[in-house]
């Protein structure tokens, strides 16, 4: 099957006033750097060359509803990442969660935004 296009960029909007915090959070979360920046665009440098690159979009009206998308970021271990993760500013929703192959932990961004941090089993 053929695809119509494949995925380039993960966008989030944010309101002004939690843009240099925000910002800050995903790049220490990911280890990248702040690729461009203008007055409404915020570009994050993208972990490898073949990945999605992830923007945030300034918008001038705080959002507050349910998260219908969220990131998985994969990660090798989930105690140690939770906690780099809350030091960040990350706030956990939950309990972490055991499934067959996995282990994952929920938790919202310093803008609310829901995250999760998977460990897969080896």
């Amino acid at each position: 099957m053929s695809s119509v296009g494949h995925l380039g960029e993960i966008v989030i909007d944010v309101s002004a006033p939690d843009v240099d915090h925000l910002v800050g959070f995903w790049c220490s979360l990911l280890g990248v750097t702040v690729d461009a920046r203008d007055a409404e665009w915020i570009d994050l440098t993208p972990q490898h060359p073949d990945a999605p690159h992830l923007s945030f979009q300034v918008v001038p009206e705080p959002k507050a509803v349910k998260n219908r998308v969220h990131l998985d970021v994969y990660v090798d271990e989930l105690g140690r990442a939770t906690e780099a993760a809350e030091a960040l500013g990350a706030t956990l929703l939950g309990d972490a969660v055991q499934e067959e192959d996995s282990r994952f932990q929920v938790l919202a961004d310093p803008a609310g935004n829901e995250v999760c941090l998977v460990e897969w089993s080896t």
